[in-house]
């Protein structure tokens, strides 16, 4: 297997975690790597990680880097499934990204930005930039 190959394996694996633990958390919740399906997990984000209050308003609620490396490996598997990106490793920046015609997005970034930010974030409008092509 080439790195990109082995990459996509084990990215792919990782992702796999996501509907299943979510499943088991809420059997409502069914991800089914569509499009549609990161819409459910930026409301699970919302739900399930709501921002604290802080003294000085609201603060991020992150939570560990498992649970961030399984979203960003399936918003990344959504955008590989349905857009035909692939994975890649940047080895500059040390990060695993998607490559789609060219574009290079890193869903575990924007994972985490989700976390910190909010809806602004929000990885469903991460797979619309990307399904547009504006970044081209």
């Amino acid at each position: 297997m080439t790195d990109d190959a082995e990459l996509a394996a084990e990215m792919a694996e990782l992702a796999a975690a996501l509907p299943e633990t979510a499943h088991r958390i809420d059997p409502a919740v069914s991800l089914d790597y569509s499009p549609q399906s990161l819409q459910t997990v930026d409301e699970i984000i919302t739900a399930w990680w709501p921002p604290r209050r802080g003294l000085f308003g609201k603060k991020p609620n992150i939570p560990d880097e498992e649970t961030i490396a399984a979203i960003g490996a399936y918003a990344g598997e959504v955008i590989v499934r349905n857009l035909g990106g692939r994975w890649t490793m940047n080895e500059e920046l040390d990060a695993a990204g998607v490559d789609v015609d060219g574009t290079v997005a890193f869903p575990f970034s924007k994972t985490f930005k989700r976390f910190a930010n909010g809806e602004e974030d929000s990885l469903w409008s991460l797979y619309r930039v990307l399904d547009s092509g504006v970044l081209d």
